[in-house]
């Protein structure tokens, strides 16, 4: 193994004790609600009066391609990919919430700004977290 490796700064996918552990694990499990939140919010938009709205299809198939995305955060366990889908979901949020006050209803402005806010906060901890533990090694 050469010293890159062992440092932790080698690309590519590292374990996620390496990534800051229990942080990884928080900013990871908040990404992946988010995305299958949007899409649960779009496959009702698809089944209920919105099915034969083309735009109510096109926002479910992104929805879905979001939280295939999302769940490859749980897979690959790699900080960049979280960090990339973490940032991405924390923008549709943001936008949603938009979308909500857009229509005056304070559900849907409330819960997707607190939940790009939470995102965001739990992403910024992760990569501290990850970076405290490649300084200390």
């Amino acid at each position: 193994m050469n010293e890159n490796a062992r440092d932790g700064s080698a690309s590519g996918p590292q374990p996620a004790e390496q990534l800051g552990g229990a942080a990884y694990w928080a900013a990871a499990t908040i990404t992946v609600l988010s995305a299958l939140i949007s899409l649960g919010y779009s496959v009702a938009g698809v089944l209920g009066d919105g099915a034969s709205e083309d735009f109510a299809l096109y926002a479910a198939s992104r929805s879905i391609g979001l939280a295939v995305a999302a769940l490859l955060v749980l897979t690959s366990r790699s900080l960049r990919v979280l960090l990339v889908v973490g940032a991405t979901m924390t923008v549709v949020q943001v936008f949603d919430g938009f979308i909500g006050l857009s229509i005056g209803d304070t559900v849907k402005t409330v819960g997707p700004f607190a939940l790009a806010a939470l995102t965001a906060v739990a992403l910024m901890v992760a990569y501290r977290a990850h970076q405290a533990r490649t300084v200390t090694r």
